[in-house]
């Protein structure tokens, strides 16, 4: 089986669109990188496109002359890139990126919750849950979903816990997690046969 084709585009769009639900109001170029494993070389030129077709706009330096100088590698999204259902973008080199899948399949909410906490690298369920879920998501089954997610990625080293916002001891959920073992994009899978969690990054199995 062959890795999947992705455009350079699709990438860094999916990647912008996941920081910029963090309200975070600009979205660097480190932290694209950081989402994505790509190099600055593979994002500056797709950046620089998105910017014309009204995707982003360029952060500019508020020095109150006629002309302002570019922050380099920073961006905010428009209306257009918040919505820009990124299957349609077509630029860059087109590659193998990440984990065997479709280009075109949207990253499920435990793929989502990887890509937000290597963002913030301090994340609480409840938090992560206010920015990937939209309106008529069921919470309750999410909030099940990631308390499973974190449980084998604290097993295999990934996260720690850092606090809680509950009385109960015992309450995941209400749990603050500081992720401790970054290996890259690609989010890591439980396996129920091999009793563990399968990183794609490294290609190593963990307990």
């Amino acid at each position: 089986m062959t890795a999947a084709m992705h455009w350079v585009s699709q990438t860094v769009m999916q990647a912008m669109q996941v920081i910029d639900r963090t309200g975070v109001g600009i979205v660097h170029l480190a932290s694209v990188k950081a989402a994505t494993d790509l190099t600055t070389r593979q994002i500056a030129p797709v950046a620089a496109r998105m910017v014309k077709q009204g995707f982003l706009e360029q952060v500019f330096y508020s020095d109150k002359t006629d002309h302002p100088q570019p922050r380099p590698g920073q961006w905010t999204l428009t209306l257009s890139g918040r919505q820009c259902d990124t299957t349609v973008l077509k630029s860059g080199p087109r590659g193998p990126i990440g984990r065997q899948r479709s280009a075109n399949r949207t990253p499920n909410l435990r793929e989502q919750f990887w890509n937000l906490i290597r963002c913030r690298q301090k994340l609480s369920i409840p938090e992560a849950l206010e920015v990937l879920l939209t309106p008529g998501d069921d919470v309750k089954r999410a909030s099940n979903n990631l308390q499973k997610y974190i449980a084998a990625l604290k097993k295999g080293g990934y996260v720690q816990r850092i606090g809680r916002r509950s009385t109960d001891t015992t309450a995941t959920s209400h749990c603050r997690w500081l992720l401790i073992d970054d290996t890259g994009r690609t989010p890591p899978t439980p396996s129920a046969k091999h009793g563990g969690i399968y990183d794609h990054n490294t290609r190593s199995m963990r307990p």
